[in-house]
């Protein structure tokens, strides 16, 4: 029986790849097919238990099915990159936009997320907290897409000074509601996640929990490349 996140499969569409990320295929650490494979036979099973699990903290639950739900619905393109992003090469998802479509579109970068999840087993975490984080990286973007109806992300292409602050005043806010609806609420429900998720919430928890406090939004001026 096909899972619901399952349907979600046949709408991946790489056709954009090097065109959108100037990655040639000489880059590609894997191809179309077995990134397209791994997220389809290993990441929606997950994703889809999570969704259906009313353990999981509905922070997470929600968006993860609100985001395929829009996937499905054609309303959100989907692409599953079978290359590291070029200059983040730890990035494993990120919300972006299509202009020749006129949409909204989710990226994978299929080993960039396979990695993580081998870093999260040798850190310690267990197959379930391992799978929670993978729901909570998902339901991140789908933070930036609810953002996104306040700050079009198809007025936020280029690397203008303007559009670069926006970006890092909603990637702010994207972490501060992912802490604390999120982040906390996961480590509340006894799931134990990789380091490199909680420092996000220590370190919000040091700038009082407050998106807009100079010093955690500076963080993502240095990070997007303003200063």
């Amino acid at each position: 029986m096909e899972t619901a996140i399952g349907a979600g499969a046949g709408l991946m569409n790489t056709s954009r790849l090097e065109a959108q990320y100037t990655i040639p295929q000489k880059d590609w650490v894997m191809t179309v097919e077995q990134a397209r494979g791994y997220v389809s036979k290993e990441i929606h099973p997950e994703l889809d238990r999570l969704i259906r699990d009313p353990k999981i903290p509905a922070g997470v639950s929600r968006r993860v099915s609100n985001l395929f739900t829009e996937i499905i619905s054609r309303k959100i393109g989907y692409e599953i990159v079978p290359a590291y992003q070029p200059n983040q090469r730890g990035m494993i998802a990120h919300m972006d936009y299509d202009p020749d479509k006129s949409q909204e579109v989710l990226v994978v970068f299929a080993p960039a997320l396979q990695q993580a999840r081998r870093d999260y087993q040798k850190e310690g975490l267990a197959p379930r907290d391992i799978e929670f984080t993978t729901g909570l990286i998902f339901a991140h973007e789908r933070v930036h897409q609810e953002l996104a109806v306040k700050n079009p992300l198809k007025n936020r292409m280029g690397k203008s000074p303007a559009v670069l602050e926006v970006n890092a005043q909603d990637e702010a806010q994207a972490w501060g509601i992912t802490v604390l609806e999120m982040i906390r609420t996961g480590q509340k429900a006894g799931y134990k996640l990789p380091k490199v998720i909680t420092d996000y919430s220590e370190i919000f928890r040091k700038f009082g929990d407050n998106y807009n406090n100079p010093a955690w939004l500076n963080g993502f001026r240095k990070q997007i490349g303003i200063f």
